[in-house]
């Protein structure tokens, strides 16, 4: 049986809560850097620049108190990055106001930089309205910075309409996020039913690898076999066709079960090595063969099946004509080792579509829990390590 394993609804809602409030951090960090940048540019302008030290500072100081919010995350530290960040606005306009009067009319936009950071406070909760109110709160701070320091400059209140715009969106994301997690919570999936689709899935997967594996076997070796032999085929060759399309009508008929004990079971190891000497391969074993019958019908079938592929592969594509099959079982472990003196090749040139090493191979024995290693290199030959469990049968994919 597929384990599904669903996230719990308030675990996902608390990382979408702290993926929006990391992005209004990061957005207040570069707001941040922007405006520094945009300082040193304005006060270079009016070749006052050396006055550059005290607004500066106060933007440093509010990038300290905003990196201490992201680091901790706590209501403390928010707290703590509001009132820092008020006083650092409040500094912040009164040094550029003593600096450049004219900035109150015409540098607006540079002012209330602080206030727009303080804004993107974020939230430290998963509720819509503690979230709306940090914002507010934010909004509600950086505003009575902004006011305090046209106060104390004696002239007219003027706020600006960054901030604004800000909370309006920030809290108009947070409004969206309760939205969509209501409506999510209103559809909390079936896990019994999602259950039962994933194992099906399982299920699916499990038939068509071993199909795919079962054709490649048969039909396309069949094929292959016709298409480059360069003899006259026999009575050997026709054998070895009905056989396989005896096997193919089996399946159809009756699954894979039907193999198991079918008059055209071959997932013995000497049968399989009895398939190749009159197609020009000497397979030599060694070892016990028969440790082999001891293992569930289902790795059986799949160790016959990886056997043969890399047996048909030697055939094809190593122009070896002998090769060596090592046989092994500690009795929790059965090792199948199959090598070659032929040409070799690289294993990190073949492809990943390659059924007889994907498929064939590897997909076959990981399902029943073994693990397939291949070593080769050009001019060397190759060798195809196949180790399975030798216990309990395993059913699907988990």
């Amino acid at each position: 049986m597929v384990k599904v394993r669903v996230p719990p609804r308030p675990l996902a809602s608390a990382a979408i809560a702290t993926a929006v409030s990391r992005g209004g951090w990061a957005v207040a960090g570069v707001t941040l850097l922007t405006t520094a940048i945009v300082l040193v540019d304005v006060l270079a302008s009016a070749h006052r620049l050396a006055e550059v030290g005290v607004p500066a500072a106060a933007l440093v100081v509010m990038a300290a108190s905003l990196v201490l919010l992201a680091w901790r995350k706590t209501p403390s530290s928010a707290v703590t990055y509001l009132l820092v960040g008020a006083a650092c606005s409040f500094v912040f306009q009164i040094a550029l106001s003593h600096t450049d009067p004219t900035l109150h009319e015409r540098g607006v936009y540079l002012l209330n930089r602080p206030a727009v950071a303080l804004t993107l406070v974020g939230s430290l909760s998963l509720g819509v309205v503690p979230s709306v109110l940090w914002t507010v709160s934010g909004f509600l701070v950086g505003l009575a910075a902004t006011i305090a320091a046209d106060l104390s400059l004696g002239e007219g209140i003027v706020t600006g309409f960054g901030p604004a715009m800000v909370a309006v969106l920030y809290i108009t994301v947070w409004i969206a996020l309760g939205l969509i997690r209501r409506s999510q919570l209103a559809r909390v999936p079936d896990v019994a039913e999602m259950e039962l689709t994933m194992a099906g899935m399982s299920a699916q997967r499990v038939l068509e690898r071993d199909t795919v594996a079962l054709v490649h076997e048969t039909l396309l070796t069949d094929l292959g076999l016709v298409a480059t032999n360069t003899r006259r085929l026999d009575e050997r060759d026709r054998e070895r066709f009905r056989a396989d399309v005896r096997l193919l009508r089996s399946v159809m008929e009756g699954g894979f079960e039907a193999l198991d004990d079918g008059p055209d079971r071959r997932d013995d190891i000497a049968s399989v090595v009895a398939e190749f000497p009159w197609r020009g391969l000497a397979a030599r074993i060694t070892g016990d063969a028969t440790v082999m019958d001891g293992l569930p019908s289902r790795t059986r079938a799949a160790v016959a099946g990886a056997l043969r592929a890399s047996l048909n592969n030697v055939l094809r594509h190593a122009q070896a004509t002998e090769a060596q099959v090592l046989v092994d079982s500690d009795g929790r472990t059965f090792t199948l080792m199959i090598v070659d003196r032929g040409r070799g090749f690289d294993p990190a040139a073949v492809p990943a579509n390659r059924l007889g090493i994907r498929v064939a191979l590897t997909e076959r024995i990981e399902s029943v829990g073994g693990q397939v290693v291949v070593r080769s290199a050009v001019g060397v030959g190759t060798s195809v390590l196949i180790t399975v469990p030798v216990g309990a049968e395993r059913h699907g994919e988990g």
